[in-house]
């Protein structure tokens, strides 16, 4: 849903009125009805009123506009009391199961996708003020793109992780950004070898001949699988 912010629409509303006001003066100078304006002829007073209003409304935007521009926020802001950090019993003592419910991994897979992403240059800033650590960063990312529908709503990821909604979609792009880096390094074709084992595995199931699935499709199913049926 595209959203709406009114100190970007006033932003631009004064910019187009400059811009139109501008315009027409730029275009009486061209006339020469300025010069007209400036003659002393008898019914110059009121053009000439009318010419001193044109540049007082000019001068009445600029300081709207730069009024505006040099406040981040349009209006005040409200602080919220954040909620202890959950980061900590999520990785170290949340039981495994549950853990992989949340983030759709083991945490042993988890730990491993830190490592191999640890070192990208997007988790290192230029500045006295290091970022969070990579697994909280992950944590908020798997979580976001885990989720289904309204359970993926930036707000409520805000409030479960007690951060900033932004720092929400910040957490999720470094992310996936660094996961896109390292994908040549972790999706190949299997070799002969592997295709073979592969194979054999699909063919228990019933796809004989298949050395890979892909599908988005979801399929609801009756009942769960004997195997991780509570990832289902």
């Amino acid at each position: 849903m595209v959203r709406f912010y009114q100190r970007k629409a006033c932003i631009k509303a004064l910019e187009a009125a400059l811009e139109s006001k501008m315009t027409v003066m730029a275009i009486q100078g061209i006339l020469g009805l300025d010069e007209d304006i400036s003659s002393g002829s008898e019914d110059g007073s009121s053009d000439e009123d009318e010419y001193d209003m044109d540049w007082e409304e000019i001068d009445d935007l600029l300081i709207w506009l730069h009024a505006i521009c040099s406040e981040q926020y349009f209006g005040p802001r409200q602080t919220l009391e954040q909620p202890p950090a959950i980061h900590d019993y999520l990785m170290n003592k949340l039981e495994a199961s549950r853990f992989k419910q949340e983030f759709r991994m083991t945490r042993l897979a988890f730990t491993k996708l830190c490592a191999w992403i640890r070192n990208d240059t997007v988790f290192q800033n230029n500045s006295h003020n290091p970022q969070r650590p990579i697994e909280e960063q992950l944590m908020v990312a798997l979580k976001r793109l885990g989720c289904f529908g309204n359970g993926a709503s930036v707000g409520m990821l805000a409030r479960f992780f007690g951060v900033g909604e932004g720092t929400v979609e910040l957490y999720t792009n470094h992310c996936i950004m660094a996961i896109l880096r390292i994908k040549t390094q972790i999706i190949q074709w299997p070799s002969p070898e592997d295709r073979k084992e592969i194979k054999a595995d699909y063919a228990e199931v019933g796809f004989d001949g298949c050395v890979g699935l892909i599908d988005g499709v979801l399929i609801p199913l009756a009942e769960c699988p004997s195997k991780n049926g509570s990832d289902f």
